[in-house]
This record gives structure tokens, sequence and C-alpha cells, in this order.
């Protein structure tokens, strides 16, 4: 490791936070891979592990359905999070978890090692159960003096 960063760690803050206030964690509205369309602009995603949770690619299905991206999908069999660069489609078992703070597309992979952390604790619990779980959860996350999320280090 380098100087700057090792004073970088010796250095950071960390804050508490429950998942609940900085996500929202919602049902994706799924449909069967027999809806698919020839095409590449959209990823339909399944509780897979495999390839990010990617089964396929897909062209446009229909607007209802269709998935922002900047978001992280949850297989509900898996309890892995993936972050999703471009627009998505699910299949079944599966989670949106929307951001409800903005978070730079450069800080994404933190808060996934954040979130993949958290499998164990779901894991343990009941799929039906598995929305209040994850609201509950603290994380400890980098924070500023004056107590705001710290994205500057997550990037760094």
């Amino acid at each position: 490791m380098n100087a700057s960063l090792n004073e970088k760690l010796r250095n950071v803050r960390w804050g508490e936070y429950e998942l609940g206030t900085l996500f929202d964690i919602k049902n994706t509205l799924s449909f069967n891979a027999d809806k698919l369309v020839a095409g590449m602009g959209y990823d339909y995603v399944t509780r897979t592990s495999m390839n990010q949770g990617i089964f396929q690619t897909t062209g446009f299905v229909n607007e209802e359905n269709c998935n922002e991206s900047g978001t992280w999908s949850l297989g509900l069999l898996s309890m892995d999070f993936f972050y999703r660069h471009n627009l998505w489609y699910a299949g079944q078992f599966v989670r949106k978890i929307k951001p409800r703070i903005s978070i730079p597309e450069k800080a994404a992979p933190f808060f996934s090692a954040i979130l993949n952390k958290q499998k164990p604790i779901l894991l343990s619990v009941l799929v039906r159960d598995v929305d209040e779980t994850f609201r509950k959860i603290s994380v400890e996350l980098p924070t500023t003096k004056e107590g705001k999320i710290d994205f500057d280090f997550m990037e760094s």
C-alpha cells in the first residue's frame, strides 16, 4: 500500500446508517423468458448468481416492466446484489434496490460490497421477511467531519 492510501485509511471516520434510509427495496414486475425479443438493449435479470444475474439480453419488451439503471438487483434465492448499469427487466424472485440518495456511479462498487456483506443475514430469514430485514440492517460508511457520507473516500 502506498503512503497516501495508508494515511486515508488511518484518518477515515465511520458513521452508522440503516439501509432503509439509504435505499428502497421494491418488488419488480417479472415475466418469463418466453416474452423476450431479439435485441441487446436491455438485460434480463434472474435470481441466478452467474453473469451478474443476467440470464440474457433482450430488445424492448414494454415500459411497464422496465427497471431503471443506477439501481441494484437482488436475486432472492442467492441474495446476491448486482449494480445495474443498463435498463433491465426481471424474472421471478428478483427485487430492485433503488437509492434514496444520490450515489455517484464511481461509488457503486463500494456500495455493492457493503450490500453483499449482508448476504448471511438475508439468507437466514424467510423470503417474505427479506424486505423488512433489509430496511433494518445498519451498516458503517465513511463519513465526513460534517456527518455526511464521504463519497470522495469511496471513489478513491
